[in-house]
């Protein structure tokens, strides 16, 4: 009994250690995740923006800060929960960064003010926010630079003009050492249209952080050269621009749909169909409407691209979803070409069988071409006349026949064949067709000639 009775202490003892190392394995994978997927940028060894954060930290930030309640993990904690985004998690993170920056992590302190100032899990407040960011700068962190740019952020976006002055000094004084200030900066000027000096220090600004290495300043700079109704409009400057922030891996879906139309109607640029489409399908892939439209126009339209109107109508759905309405009129004419190829029996987009020959009741020798059925279609028709041909061999000019595309409704007349035969009169004879072919598809695809007088029918 006593040799049992040790047998199960030194098992309980076993399982024991084995929990406890599994609970310490988990416990530091858990703070690992943490650390890696929801630390803030200023943190010591860096970190990830919010809008970077991945689903399910908030899981493992929730275990470490369990047993570990340090300002850090609050501070982690907090910005896994605002990155869930719905109301009740962020505002419990909100309150976790508070505590953390109440706490004395500076690093905390920079998040809140951000908090405050755009009204995330609390209600918008900018005087505090200030508050928050000047507290923070007083102690003199290791990231100075970065919380004084903040509160020059903050100070700029201010609507009272002489703390926006402040700002701007704050931000020129700062943008040496970090150029990417230029942007914001730049911002401030653009968006102020009321005069050539508000646009030409913008340009300046995004110029300099241009010049600094910035590559997304020539977003900004493609987008201040691109407006056409601005004095400084310079559509090649912009199209060189996109393509440098294209090239540099920081071009948005924005800027694919700015290429997108440079390229397709030549502005700036050579006319590019091909390569506009794909600019355009690759702005649409990141959510921009502009491009997504943009693509729906190019498949109903564009020489180098080939149509199809079930897919033009699909973008231009998608950019309606994506908040880009667009052009009215070329929404239904995508509508009204999708339905009608949805609308064609077994998709059999040939359509030969619909023209039907009718002799005329008063002359054996004169046909009439109709559409038998009932959706329109597009007829390719070829055809000759004995006077003309005679009149061209004559001339030493043998054109051959007459050709061309004609669009006719169901039911609708394609042409009279008018013929002669033994018994007709010499000037019958001389008037009469002497040829008549035609080919035939359902609208919208039309027909197009191919090798040894075959048609392959296509949407155009």
């Amino acid at each position: 009994m006593a040799w049992t009775a040790r047998r199960i202490v030194v098992w309980a003892g076993v399982a024991l250690v084995v929990v406890l190392v599994g609970a310490t394995v988990a416990a530091r994978h858990a703070a690992k995740t943490c650390r890696a997927n929801a630390a803030h940028p200023l943190e010591e060894g860096g970190g990830v923006a919010l809008d970077r954060i991945e689903p399910g930290t908030a899981g493992y930030c929730r275990l470490v800060h369990g047993f570990d309640k340090s300002a850090p993990n609050a501070l982690r904690l907090g910005r896994a929960l605002i990155a869930i985004g719905a109301p009740g998690p962020k505002a419990e993170g909100f309150a976790l960064v508070k505590s953390a920056f109440e706490a004395g992590y500076a690093v905390a302190g920079v998040s809140l003010s951000e908090l405050y100032r755009v009204g995330t899990g609390t209600n918008a407040d900018v005087a505090t926010s200030r508050r928050v960011i000047e507290a923070v700068i007083a102690t003199d962190p290791p990231f100075l630079l970065d919380a004084r740019a903040q509160l020059g952020a903050i100070l700029l976006a201010s609507p009272d003009e002489a703390t926006q002055r402040q700002g701007l000094r704050l931000l020129g004084e700062l943008s040496e050492a970090r150029p990417a200030l230029g942007l914001t900066i730049g911002n401030h000027y653009a968006v102020r249209v009321s005069s050539s000096e508000h646009q030409q220090a913008a340009l300046d600004w995004y110029e300099f952080a241009a010049r600094a290495g910035v590559p997304e300043a020539d977003i900004h700079l493609g987008a201040l050269r691109g407006d056409e109704r601005s004095p400084l409009a310079d559509l090649e400057k912009a199209y060189r621009h996109y393509v440098a922030a294209e090239r540099a891996g920081v071009a948005d879906g924005w800027t694919y749909g700015e290429l997108a139309r440079l390229s397709y109607y030549g502005k700036g640029t050579p006319r590019r169909q091909a390569q506009a489409f794909e600019w355009a399908v690759e702005g649409s892939a990141r959510g921009n409407g502009f491009s997504s439209f943009m693509a729906g126009v190019m498949l109903l339209d564009a020489d180098d691209v080939a149509n199809d109107s079930l897919r033009a109508e699909a973008y231009m759905e998608l950019a309606a979803q994506q908040g880009y309405e667009g052009d009215a009129a070329a929404r239904e004419r995508a509508r009204g070409k999708a339905s009608a190829v949805r609308a064609i029996p077994n998709g059999e987009v040939s359509s030969q069988s619909c023209v039907i020959r009718e002799t005329a009741s008063h002359d054996r020798n004169v046909y009439y071409f109709n559409n038998g059925c009932s959706r329109p279609i597009n007829v390719y028709l070829c055809q000759s006349h004995v006077a003309i041909d005679l009149w061209q061999a004559l001339g030493g000019n043998s054109r051959g026949a007459r050709c061309e595309m004609k669009k006719v409704a169901a039911g609708g007349f394609i042409d009279m064949f008018y013929g002669a035969d033994e018994n007709s009169s010499w000037l019958r004879s001389a008037v009469a067709n002497s040829y008549m072919e035609w080919a035939s598809c359902s609208w919208p695809f039309v027909p197009v000639p191919g090798a040894d007088r075959s048609y392959r029918c296509e949407e155009r």
